[in-house]
């Protein structure tokens, strides 16, 4: 056998002890967009789990009460940790070219590929709310229609103050999605030089998230909340998802696991969250804008070490995290994340359930109804989510994959 098969052989072996698919990283998503939307759910019903432990035995390790509130009140920062899942998910196939020599992705399909993902329930959701818009004649000019539906067609809200805060008609959740598309287009060139230059390169897209944080905490002050989302800002996720996915894929391929990496990488998950937990309950749970964009780069620290360490796992702690339950919700997540809080705002407008008077009950402590909203309006957004994930979604992006042949 030539020295050139036994290499290619060899490769190929070493590459089977690594998978394709990293099935936790479904489990963390799913968790991360279900503390996003109970945390808008929570500014709608006001409905706070705080307990109150009044006992001796609890008081002995310092525990008083349950903190579960704050995570609640801070929820909005785990759309970081859904950022770096899709920038680990969309460089895995550059790192395993990197580590194991597989073909380096193609530009085109990689982007095409996102685009079967991204776009149709995206398009779908503005023509829907701008039908709607048009309808209710929300719009107070035909300047501000155009401003408020090209800003979003376009992808461009984030990186505009006013156009980012602008009350918009066509869910301004969606956000993240378009920032996301922006860290897209980004991708492929920041594997081919990182493949080239890895130090330099991360070293820059750190600085660039760093130096834009506070080029608008310095230049924005009292308008911090219409720049908190710059693209720019989120440059550094790119470096902290490809080190991931070189460093798994370097310990995966040497076959280094076993009970002790298995408990090491615990208790980095342990020594993570308790970082987090201190970051959480400084800030008091009241997560501001100042705040949001001051805390980030030591959150998506925190976040990649935690993810890092929950992928390196054992199997014990991976049921957790890859099970039947958080994959269905990961399947159906993208359409849950885009329109739960559409749902929560349409039933609060048209007094679903019903309540008498100009001020919304959650408002005056009525916790019954605050409850009955609350069950309503998760409800409803499951059943948006099933039926056009499997619906819509799913059918489109299998009718585009072989068109595109993707």
């Amino acid at each position: 056998m030539g020295k050139k098969n036994k290499k290619m052989i060899e490769a190929a072996a070493g590459n089977q002890t690594v998978d394709k698919y990293i099935d936790v990283l479904d489990g963390i998503r799913a968790i991360s967009i279900v503390i996003v939307i109970w945390f808008h759910f929570w500014q709608s019903t006001w409905l706070t789990p705080y307990i109150n432990f009044n006992n001796t035995i609890t008081r002995y390790f310092g525990i008083y009460e349950s903190h579960l509130h704050t995570y609640i009140r801070y929820g909005a920062a785990f759309v970081e940790t859904i950022i770096i899942i899709s920038a680990i998910c969309n460089l895995w196939p550059y790192a395993r070219s990197i580590v194991l020599k597989e073909p380096w992705p193609d530009t085109i399909t990689f982007w095409k590929k996102r685009a079967i993902r991204v776009f149709p329930s995206y398009y779908l959701c503005i023509l829907f709310m701008f039908i709607v818009a048009l309808v209710e004649n929300k719009y107070p000019s035909t300047k501000a229609m155009w401003v408020d539906l090209l800003t979003r067609v376009t992808f461009l809200c984030p990186w505009k103050g006013n156009w980012y805060l602008n009350n918009t008609n066509l869910n301004g959740a969606l956000w993240t999605v378009q920032v996301e598309v922006w860290l897209y287009l980004l991708m492929p060139l920041f594997a081919k030089l990182f493949r080239k230059w890895p130090a330099i390169t991360c070293g820059v897209f750190w600085l660039v998230g760093i130096v834009s944080s506070n080029v608008v905490l310095v230049h924005c002050e009292g308008a911090v909340r219409s720049w908190e989302n710059f693209p720019l800002m989120y440059a550094g996720f790119l470096p902290c998802g490809m080190l991931i996915c070189i460093s798994y894929a370097l310990i995966k391929k040497a076959g280094i696991e076993n009970k002790y990496t298995h408990l090491f990488a615990f208790m980095i998950i342990v020594g993570s969250w308790v970082a987090f937990d201190g970051l959480v309950h400084t800030y008091k749970g009241v997560a501001n804008e100042i705040i949001r964009v001051e805390g980030r780069f030591d959150r998506m620290i925190l976040f990649s070490v935690m993810i890092f360490a929950i992928m390196l796992a054992g199997p014990w702690i991976k049921k957790i995290f890859a099970n039947k339950v958080l994959k269905f919700v990961a399947t159906i997540s993208y359409n849950l994340y885009i329109w739960h809080q559409v749902v929560a705002f349409w039933c609060k407008d048209y007094k679903i359930p019903y309540w008498e008077g100009e001020k919304p009950p959650n408002m005056l402590g009525d916790t019954a109804w605050s409850w009955k909203y609350q069950i309503i309006i998760l409800v409803l957004s499951l059943i948006i989510a099933v039926v056009l994930t499997y619906g819509f979604e799913l059918p489109v992006a299998k009718y585009l994959r072989k068109k595109w042949k993707v």
